[in-house]
């Protein structure tokens, strides 16, 4: 049961940091095309987005850099759930039932 258990937790911590990494790439393309429409310039953020204005309009362009962050985060997340799972399943079978 303990593997069912640390497999789902490593799952559901994978899921957690590409959802966090998604939303956080939101972020950023919203920031950018605010930035670009306010007027300050074409806002370049790494390879995730280059946002700038042509001839009045906003235009933004997604770099390979796009799925750096979700993937990355993905990837943190699993290992950090698959730790922490694995840690209190060590501890469940260290303890001794009393009686």
């Amino acid at each position: 049961m303990t593997t069912q258990r640390t497999l789902f937790g490593t799952f559901l911590g994978g899921m957690l940091g590409l959802l966090s990494g998604i939303v956080i790439d939101g972020g950023l393309w919203l920031w950018a095309f605010a930035s670009v429409l306010s007027g300050d310039g074409a806002v370049t953020i790494g390879p995730i987005v280059h946002a700038s204005t042509i001839e009045g309009s906003a235009t933004a362009v997604g770099g390979p850099g796009l799925l750096i962050v979700p993937v990355g985060l993905a990837l943190v997340g699993a290992v950090l759930a698959w730790l922490i799972s694995r840690r209190s399943a060590a501890g469940t079978r260290a303890a001794v039932p009393r009686g």
